[in-house]
């Protein structure tokens, strides 16, 4: 290899005269060239020694082509590898760069495509085995993370994979002890071969922050793929209190979640609606989404029906009970997007390259480091709440100034501003309604607690307090570690990667030309399936 690189680097090609276990001797290529190497190997280790060396090219040396016939795709391999441990995103046109600047020679896209492959299959074996060794994996994780709870499902007839569900431990006490009962969901495609699909379960920390509880990886996403997943997260988390659940309106999940969880609330993503609008539509459906009144929600659908009766009817269709304020019967907290499931895939970006198995423990170990930081970050907070809501309290309390209050008794409160608004100490409810629905209180709330010498952190949800954050991140994930069972070992049954499926796709508008036209267009061939007419990135056939 060290004998390629230094070939390759000073472009000249050579030929071996002897190359066994225990010496090598090189020559330059060109007949008449007296540059010459011997090496021989050191006792019994892996390395040689040079014992002579003429190192003139009487040739001349160099090669006139901007290649190498030594850059194969192992080459390429061997010299990616190590990056490709700490950049699963290193991509081959990044490799045809670094190659250029590093060694002088122009690599095809396609060998440097070729040879990411060859360093990938090195570093995580073959993808398709790696669903078989997802037993071994639930095992270990049941073994040595206490509370957690994995589940692997496969087709009865040819055990082809279908879905695989995991829940640790310290996440289910995280989200019991110290996160508000409010949980997004969302899906997420990974890069994979596979075409696999993953299921996040995502709540969120007092301190405004995501907090990953649960995932599963399935072949599709469909409503039975979803039910089984919520089924599952069923089974480990308590269901004494009504969990809110906020998603976009995707495959299966209208059904799902009332089947499986039939008292609890789902908010729709406002984004996803959003699409649907014109940019004037826009504005007109945020405010009628954020209004808090019922009456305030009528006046603006009124408003839009003005500038579009189809808009407004569309709205009417829509079940704005699931995403209007006004209208929407649980509680989200202010939430109105599916943003920390966003989040969350951006978080798992580079593990979305990996075979499955290192993408799950990929995912793992970002889970469990990011449990250690934050636990230990709020370790050194002083405050009773957390940061960004000290934040948030700070403005409000601000704006509170120069309100009128009229005292009723200890409990009750007129408040007057821009409207008169009526507050109940006791039962935490302000006519404006915005106190109920962001679990903060308002301005109206904050100036009756002034009005009465009190302290406004007690009026706040219990879940924005700095000792709820740090029971959330209490528990550890602990390290899963242990050699991959190999290819059959202890089963006859093997568990065969998922049969890709035929995706959607645009039914073709253009003429495709004749092989007697002289202007064909040379038909593309796919490295995956070896069809013609597409490529590997928008095949259209399934792999088995």
């Amino acid at each position: 290899m060290q004998l390629t690189n230094y070939s390759i680097a000073h472009s000249f090609e050579f030929e071996y005269v002897k190359n066994d276990k225990v010496r090598v001797t090189a020559k330059c290529k060109h007949p008449s060239c007296r540059w010459r190497v011997h090496c021989s190997r050191v006792g019994l280790g892996p390395y040689f020694q040079i014992k002579s060396l003429n190192n003139i090219h009487s040739c001349g040396g160099g090669i006139s082509t901007n290649g190498h016939p030594r850059a194969s795709q192992r080459w390429v391999g061997e010299i990616t590898r190590t990056k490709l441990i700490d950049t699963p995103l290193y991509r081959p046109i990044d490799i045809v760069k670094d190659v250029f600047r590093d060694y002088g020679i122009q690599l095809p896209y396609h060998k440097a495509w070729h040879g990411k492959e060859v360093a990938c299959k090195d570093l995580h074996g073959d993808e398709s085995l790696s669903f078989d060794n997802l037993r071994w994996y639930a095992d270990a994780v049941m073994a040595t993370n206490p509370g957690s709870y994995v589940e692997l499902e496969c087709t009865p007839n040819d055990h082809r994979f279908r879905s695989f569900f995991v829940c640790f431990g310290a996440s289910v006490i995280g989200f019991e002890t110290g996160c508000r009962p409010l949980l997004f969901l969302d899906e997420t495609f990974f890069k994979s071969k596979y075409q696999i699909i993953l299921l996040g379960i995502i709540a969120k920390n007092g301190d405004e922050g995501f907090f990953p509880l649960a995932f599963s990886v399935v072949d599709e996403e469909t409503e039975d793929n979803w039910t089984w997943t919520l089924t599952c997260l069923k089974k480990i988390i308590s269901t004494d209190q009504t969990i809110t659940f906020i998603s976009d309106r995707g495959k299966g999940l209208m059904l799902a979640i009332p089947g499986v969880f039939p008292t609890s609330h789902h908010s729709y993503c406002l984004r996803h609606l959003k699409m649907n609008f014109r940019e004037k539509l826009l504005q007109l459906l945020d405010v009628a989404a954020y209004e808090l009144k019922m009456e305030d929600y009528t006046r603006a659908l009124t408003h839009m029906s003005r500038y579009s009766e189809q808009a407004a009817k569309w709205v009417d269709d829509s079940d704005p009970n699931h995403w209007a304020n006004a209208l929407f019967s649980g509680e989200r907290y202010g939430e109105m997007y599916s943003n920390y499931d966003e989040s969350f895939n951006s978080w798992i970006l580079e593990a979305r390259n990996l075979p499955i198995i290192q993408m799950v423990d990929h995912i793992r170990i970002q889970m469990m480091e990011m449990m250690y930081r934050r636990r230990n970050e709020s370790s050194n907070w002083e405050t009773f709440l957390c940061p960004s809501i000290m934040e948030k309290l700070q403005k409000i309390q601000a704006d509170s100034r120069g309100l009128q209050v009229r005292c009723s008794d200890e409990v009750h409160f007129e408040v007057r501003g821009r409207r008169n608004e009526a507050v109940n100490l006791i039962e935490r409810t302000c006519t404006c309604r915005r106190w109920q629905v962001y679990g903060l209180p308002c301005v109206h709330a904050c100036a009756a607690v002034w009005k009465i010498n009190g302290s406004i952190h007690e009026y706040c949800s219990h879940y924005f307090r700095t000792d709820l954050y740090r029971q959330a991140y209490a528990a550890a994930i602990l390290p899963v570690v242990g050699d991959q069972r190999t290819e059959g070992e202890e089963s006859n049954i093997i568990i065969k990667p998922p049969l890709t499926k035929i995706r959607p796709w645009r039914k073709t508008k253009n003429r495709i030309a004749s092989q007697a036209d002289p202007d064909a267009v040379t038909l593309y061939r796919c490295s995956r399936c070896k069809g013609f007419g597409h490529n590997r990135k928008t095949y259209r056939n399934p792999i088995a």
